[in-house]
């Protein structure tokens, strides 16, 4: 009989022979010898020397410093995030190559030198922060532009401690050709900063000089159109509308976003696409047949209607009207004005008449008891407004909260054309406001600071 000892030494040398064989076997299969010295190569510190060189501009000493064995991708220290310190955690100020000092100083004579001589373009810094994030935050379009043509990565080239990322800077110094390449090469669409709350769709739509076909690129890129900005609740539906950026607005509304989101203040896409300066009415169409509500009011109780009247369209007005807006609803807060005190008040004959054609009550008052008549006396310049206002049933007599009436309003804005036009329409010389003043009152006071006696003759006749 064989010895049991004997044989359960032997079988354990076969096994741990084997056991060793399979794990040589799989280390040289997962880690091979250059993957290994790459790994564990450590960063080497770059002369003082080609360091003060390079910031310099010593193009020819840096040459010869590199020539004689420098390495092109020596680190040493930098600048805190584009120059100023975010927090005692920074360390973006750490492991600069000399690559990111000549493209921080917008040197591409100096990038490119260090180019050829094997510099990494695609170098971080300890924040993670590479040449390519260092030349856009530091507002170096050329730089930019070289980089990317150099094969910059602009998937990592880093963000800084607000989450801003290359791309969201290059939008917002307004770097169409720029942005457009990063978009086209794969940059990250959907960072977001937390200092402004904006993302890279958000910070695109709120730099005027970013071309609209910028922004549609990222939208076809794939930007999130759904992100409204973390601070102020404000969505790119929001903007575009704003902006009137018609073929934005188409795109965003096709990836079913909701129509009747609000920002912080209340206000939706149908408010902002009402109150912008154009005078087309396509946006609102488009909002509306995609289910957004016309009387929806904001934070301070105006509504479309009212910010279309404020911006001065008899399109967008006539628009709103036809397809349902309630033409005598006043605003809650706001000083509680309705779309036709606001038309009064800003002396738009064209607008007014508009909406005495289509119903507006003209004995309407705010919160204050001005009547649309008072609202068009206390800007001045409304003879014409006043008298369409009479014409269609304005009472020249009723007074607001504070017991003021039109004619005491028109004498102490010495507004003799309008007190001779209420005096023929039958305002009544009499009564005292909060004050104890008279109409009377009102035209001698106005008459001894303007030397103007007009509305002070019309009143004693």
């Amino acid at each position: 009989m064989k010895n049991p000892v004997k044989i359960f030494l032997i079988f354990g040398l076969a096994l741990l022979s084997i056991i060793s064989c399979s794990e040589k076997k799989e280390v040289f299969k997962l880690a091979p010898a250059k993957e290994i010295t790459k790994s564990f190569s450590p960063k080497k510190t770059a002369s003082k020397e080609i360091v003060e060189a390079v910031k310099k501009d010593h193009i020819n000493l840096v040459r010869k410093l590199l020539e004689g064995g420098e390495d092109a991708n020596g680190i040493t220290s930098g600048y805190f995030r584009g120059g100023r310190e975010k927090s005692a955690s920074d360390r973006s100020n750490e492991d600069w190559t000399l690559l990111m000092h000549a493209a921080f100083q917008h040197n591409i004579k100096m990038v490119k030198l260090l180019l050829s001589k094997k510099a990494d373009i695609n170098a971080v810094n300890a924040a993670g922060h590479s040449a390519l994030f260092l030349a856009c935050a530091n507002r170096s379009e050329e730089m930019a532009k070289f980089l990317l043509q150099n094969n910059a990565d602009v998937k990592n080239a880093g963000l800084d401690e607000s989450g801003t990322s290359a791309l969201q800077w290059a939008l917002t110094y307004g770097w169409n050709e720029v942005a457009a390449k990063m978009i086209q090469l794969g940059a990250d669409l959907n960072t977001r900063s937390s200092e402004t709350g904006t993302t890279v769709l958000l910070e695109a739509m709120d730099e005027e000089s970013i071309k609209p076909e910028t922004i549609h690129l990222l939208i076809d890129s794939g930007a999130d159109v759904s992100i409204v900005n973390s601070k102020y609740k404000t969505s790119p539906l929001m903007i575009s509308a704003q902006r009137n950026d018609l073929i934005s607005v188409k795109k965003i509304i096709a990836k079913k976003v909701n129509i009747n989101q609000e920002d912080e203040n209340g206000n939706t896409a149908l408010c902002y696409a009402s109150g912008n300066d154009a005078d087309d009415t396509e946006i609102l169409k488009l909002l509306i047949n995609a289910g957004a509500k016309v009387n929806i009011k904001n934070g301070y109780g105006r509504n479309a209607l009212i910010e279309a009247v404020s911006s001065k369209s008899l399109n967008k007005v006539n628009f709103l009207l036809k397809n349902g807006a309630l033409i005598n609803r006043r605003s809650e807060g706001f000083g509680g004005v309705s779309p036709i005190s606001v038309a009064a008040f800003d002396v738009n004959l064209e607008m007014v008449q508009l909406l005495i054609d289509n119903g507006a009550d003209v004995s309407i008052t705010d919160s204050t008891g001005d009547t649309v008549l008072l609202k068009a006396i206390l800007s001045e310049k409304s003879y014409d407004i006043v008298k369409l206002l009479i014409k269609n049933g304005a009472d020249v007599n009723k007074a607001n909260n504070d017991k003021g009436t039109p004619l005491m309003k028109a004498a102490q804005y010495n507004l003799p054309e309008i007190v001779k036009l209420l005096l023929d329409s039958g305002a009544k010389n009499e009564g005292r406001d909060f004050f104890g003043k008279t109409a009377l009152n009102y035209a001698e006071e106005t008459a001894e600071r303007t030397g103007d006696k007009q509305a002070l003759n019309l009143l004693r006749n």
